[in-house]
């Protein structure tokens, strides 16, 4: 990884984790997701809630499908035009699948 504090990515949830499984690092969290990434001490592995796969475009075409059961809808659309970090994450994950 890298020095960064912040990454901003699309984020689609319905489910998320909510208990810190044992043998795991907490890498990332914010105030909605306070389990937003882990990595796995007891293997080679570690995992996102958020969806760095997810185009903007395609994070709002799912808002959209669930406009009507979202509290701010147009908010959560707005927010995919800022600069977003889904390279940054790639880079992580790729360095982490070549070099462990």
């Amino acid at each position: 990884m890298d020095d960064a504090e912040r990454v901003a990515l699309p984020v689609s949830h319905q489910d998320q984790v909510v208990e810190q499984p044992p043998h795991t690092t907490l890498i990332a969290a914010n105030s909605f997701c306070e389990i937003g990434g882990l990595a796995y001490r007891d293997q080679p592995a570690m995992s996102f809630q958020f969806h760095p796969e997810f185009e903007p475009e395609f994070a709002a075409a799912l808002i959209e499908l669930m406009r009507d059961r979202l509290a701010t809808p147009d908010e959560a659309i707005a927010s995919l035009q800022a600069p977003n970090d889904r390279e940054r994450l790639a880079r992580w994950i790729k360095s982490f699948v070549q070099y462990g």
